[in-house]
């Protein structure tokens, strides 16, 4: 039984030269470091973080890490908006590590979401910035997941 964390990055800034470039807010920023300290007090460890090459995931993504400093961080192009759910299925079927965090971008986290838990990528179309999703799974493919909990950033800053 493998859990994966689905993140998708902070609030981010409208203001650039496009949109891989996009940088987080500090409210963005704010509630990824929560995200981090939220998953720090649940005990939740993971073994592998992963984020799009995007600038606004990364940079969530390295606030979040910084719970985890033992925890190393990796880019994955197959995290960007354009791939399809199953291309990043068979990536993360390819994973030997057992608690692995994603962060990733609309309308990507939503689709995989709902392929994963319901086989309809229409099911879970929209998350808010900095929602994070615990998913418990055999392997990752449609239907094959449940849904453990669901937090947004607002729920993370009330618990911790």
């Amino acid at each position: 039984m493998s859990e994966l964390i689905v993140m998708r990055h902070g609030e981010a800034s409208w203001d650039a030269p496009s949109d891989p470039e996009r940088e987080l807010t500090p409210r963005g920023e704010l509630c990824a470091r929560n995200a981090g300290i939220y998953l720090d007090s649940i005990h939740w460890q993971p073994d592998l973080l992963l984020s799009s090459p995007f600038i606004r995931a990364r940079q969530t993504l390295a606030a979040v890490q910084q719970s985890f400093t033992a925890v190393d961080m990796h880019i994955e192009p197959v995290l960007t908006p354009g791939h399809a759910v199953e291309q990043v299925c068979d990536f993360l079927n390819g994973l030997t590590q057992q608690r692995v965090l994603i962060v990733s971008h609309q309308p990507l986290v939503g689709r995989l979401l709902g392929w994963l838990v319901h086989s309809d990528t229409r099911h879970h179309s929209t998350i808010d910035t900095a929602t994070m999703t615990l998913l418990s799974a055999d392997g990752f493919m449609a239907g094959g997941a449940d849904i453990v909990w669901q937090k947004t950033a607002a729920q993370v800053s009330e618990l911790i």
